[in-house]
């Protein structure tokens, strides 16, 4: 048998050094006997005062600019995003492809779908996602790297006996027997978990595998919220769905597989690798990262290949920025990039939709106090949730912390629907723990529909019935987060809220396909998703914010 992989290795910064290119220095200046000598060497002092200043600041530039090989940072590059228009260029593959020839892209769509949901018969479906998770554990034949917020795949983790809990088990047993046969396992996982109780990760790490507990708050404020796979350096999982059995059997999930796909898979290692550096004991978060992190995929620069003989461009992005090495497309952006690029329609089913932040809530000064003679300064009454570190002043009203303002996705939509007639849907999840507080802004959208001006947005709330399944925590909810448009498929982990994108760690896959002319009848990966999206918005168990009361209690009425 073959000896286990070793952990990533942990990743250091490279030496970098740069030469400056051969510049001149200085100039011949005409002696003192010529004809208008003095005139001649003032200009020629200066001339060399000049160059000399050029020389300083080109060998300044050399010397503090990170060399980037051709990347392209995400902030900079071409106006105009890759696969969101007319200008894509499809690249002849090139001598990276001819070194790869054993990869064969190929791109699938998996959901969970809740027990006691039923769809109507022959409507659009993907494939289950119990069922592709052990396929994909089934191809194993080195190595597993998982993110994943938590882990709590069986019932006694959260004091549920529910036969539902099975498959979940089942996922479990399958990691402890890939372990036994020498496949390594390596897990990167938020600290402090949710999943108090679980003994998940202490079962796996008695077999052998190697877990790191990332503190994002640290680093960035946030939480390690990403959840996706790597599986032997080819083949990924990415999607809402945490490692949790109610993520199989109790919650709405949806995400993609792409199979064979050796230069995508190692571009998302690369992500899972910042994460690993992150949890090792003593961390401190780099600045800049290494280049051996950084990538030259992205919204300006995808990677193209055939998926199943279908033309596509795909990259990986990523949240928060600090996550973000040099040439990695920042999440908020591809979301954007994928918004502004759209002409016809933008569906997007999400779990919450605030234009605010969530947790974090920004320094709020209220009233003001004495300081000095004649003087007052503003009091910081509250700062993210906590108590004040000041006690109230005598000029002071006593209010609670605000959230920020953060119109970036919210705008983008508007911008849309009402700058190009862009048909909006959003599907937006409502259950038990929905926060009341959303439904204004949800309202405040909607109220820019206006057919006679060619403006339509729609939003529908999605509830999952309880039903008999009560007993099960945190369940019977609509946990995707995706977005479609006629031209590309964005599938993340995140929620659109401002700190998933400025402090929590996600990851989004942007794919655009092209309807190759010699395939009829073969549906883009665009196209299925719209699908599965008009499935959903379609049914039953999607409202309208008109016909749900004005409580919006979330509870299904059927």
């Amino acid at each position: 048998m073959n000896a286990k992989a070793g952990p990533p290795e942990v990743l250091r910064p490279l030496q970098r050094t740069s030469a400056a290119p051969a510049w001149p220095c200085s100039v011949r200046l005409r002696s003192a006997g010529d004809q208008g000598a003095g005139t001649l060497q003032v200009l020629g002092w200066l001339a060399g005062l000049w160059l000399g200043a050029v020389t300083l600041a080109c060998l300044l530039w050399l010397v503090l600019s990170p060399p980037t090989q051709g990347q392209v940072h995400p902030d900079e590059g071409p106006p105009e995003t890759w696969g969101l228009g007319s200008s894509l260029a499809w690249e002849a593959l090139g001598g990276e492809a001819r070194q790869l020839q054993n990869d064969s892209c190929r791109l699938v769509l998996v959901e969970s779908i809740p027990q006691d949901l039923p769809s109507v018969v022959g409507s659009p479906s993907a494939q289950p996602l119990a069922q592709a998770w052990l396929q994909l554990l089934d191809a194993a034949q080195e190595s597993i790297h998982v993110a994943s917020f938590y882990w709590s795949l069986t019932g006694p983790d959260i004091g549920v006996n529910d036969s539902s809990s099975r498959l979940g088990e089942a996922l479990l047993q399958k990691l402890q027997e890939l372990l036994d046969r020498n496949v390594s396992l390596v897990v990167a996982t938020s600290a402090p978990t949710l999943a108090r109780k679980s003994t998940d990760l202490q079962v796996l790490a008695a077999r052998g595998a190697q877990v790191r507990q990332v503190p994002m708050g640290k680093f960035t404020g946030g939480v390690l919220h990403s959840k996706f796979w790597v599986v032997d350096g080819r083949h990924v999982y990415v999607g809402s769905a945490n490692m949790d059995w109610r993520s199989l059997t109790q919650v709405k999930e949806l995400g993609a597989i792409i199979y064979n796909c050796s230069r995508l898979a190692r571009d998302l290692e690369k992500t899972f690798q910042t994460y690993w550096v992150l949890g090792a004991p003593k961390a401190v978060l780099p600045k800049p990262w290494p280049r051996n992190v950084s990538t030259h995929f992205n919204r300006f620069h995808p990677f193209q290949d055939h998926f199943d003989g279908v033309p596509t461009a795909a990259y990986f992005s990523a949240s928060p920025p600090a996550l973000c090495p040099a040439g990695r497309t920042r999440d908020l952006d591809a979301l954007l990039a994928v918004m502004g690029g759209a002409r016809e329609f933008i569906y997007a089913s999400v779990m919450e939709y605030f234009p605010t932040s969530r947790f974090r809530h920004p320094p709020r000064w209220v009233g003001r106090e004495p300081d000095g003679p004649g003087g007052w300064r503003p009091l910081l009454l509250r700062a993210a949730p906590g108590p004040s570190p000041l006690p109230p002043g005598p000029l002071s009203t006593p209010s609670p912390p605000l959230p920020r303002y953060w119109p970036a996705l919210d705008t983008a939509l508007r911008v849309a629907a009402v700058g190009r007639g862009v048909r909006v849907r959003l599907l937006v999840s409502c259950w038990l723990n929905t926060d009341p507080s959303m439904f204004p802004y949800l309202r405040s959208l909607q109220a820019l529909s206006n057919p006679a001006a060619n403006v339509s947005v729609d939003v529908k709330v999605f509830i999952v019935p309880v039903g008999n399944h009560s007993n099960i925590p945190f369940s019977r909810v609509n946990h995707s987060k995706f977005m479609v448009t006629e031209k590309a498929a964005y599938i993340g982990t995140s929620n659109w809220s401002e700190d998933y994108f400025t402090s929590t760690s996600g990851v989004g896959l942007v794919v655009s396909q092209r309807a190759p002319r010699t395939q009829p009848g073969v549906a883009t990966m665009q196209e299925q998703l719209r699908q599965l999206f008009e499935r959903d918005w379609s049914s039953r168990y999607a409202v309208g914010l008109d016909g749900q009361a004005q409580g919006q209690d979330c509870v299904w009425q059927g």
